[in-house]
């Protein structure tokens, strides 16, 4: 991910497949993020919404598949807003209890390094 954010200060015959790459791989990260709140609100307390968060895992998997058939800066962009917006779910569960406190850690920082490297993607030439 960092690494296409980075790839326009190589050569044009890199930079392309590495940013391409990183958007594939960006793809199927933020699916498998969607797919870990299938797990999560499945063993959910009834008060904590496991239906609602079963439908935007199902809504952020289809969406990170459907960016794959986008061009870059527009497939870059939402893929930012898709991490963040894995990021506000993860957030809600957190004030909620729902996650471990090392995982919430883990969750911030790579979420916001995700979404700024895609943003990086998405404004680079």
């Amino acid at each position: 991910m960092v690494a296409g954010a980075f790839a326009p200060a190589l050569p044009s015959t890199v930079a392309g497949p590495l940013q391409a790459a990183a958007l594939s791989y960006g793809a199927i990260i933020a699916a498998f993020m969607a797919g870990s709140h299938w797990g999560l609100a499945l063993y959910a307390p009834a008060d904590a919404a496991p239906g609602t968060r079963l439908l935007l895992a199902i809504a952020a998997a289809l969406a990170a598949w459907i960016l794959g058939f986008l061009p870059k800066a527009p497939a870059a962009l939402a893929l930012a807003a898709l991490f963040a917006a894995l990021f506000l779910m993860d957030a809600w569960m957190a004030r909620r209890g729902l996650h471990a406190l090392d995982y919430w850690r883990l969750r911030q920082i790579l979420s916001a390094g995700a979404a700024l490297s895609y943003f990086g993607i998405a404004v680079s030439p």
